[in-house]
């Protein structure tokens, strides 16, 4: 199958994107992760400490609508 010679050429564009970044791999999986799993670690405190489940259900809120935005960009 022939490419249409009337698409313009992306490929100039899409460069900078070709290689990966370890170092920003690294501080995306340390801005996600280390936010998230505080927020774990306060839940499991606020039942540690006979919180109401109320609290716990809000930080579980809170701990969803963190990560859900970040699992869209990835599709």
């Amino acid at each position: 199958m022939q490419a249409n010679s009337s698409w313009p050429d992306v490929r100039p564009a899409l460069h900078p994107y070709c290689t990966s970044s370890r170092g920003k791999a690294i501080w995306q999986l340390i801005n996600t992760l280390v936010p998230y799993a505080g927020l774990w670690y306060l839940m499991i405190l606020s039942i540690r400490h006979d919180f109401s489940y109320f609290w716990t259900l809000a930080l579980s809120v809170v701990a969803t609508e963190y990560f859900a935005p970040q699992a869209d960009d990835r599709m």
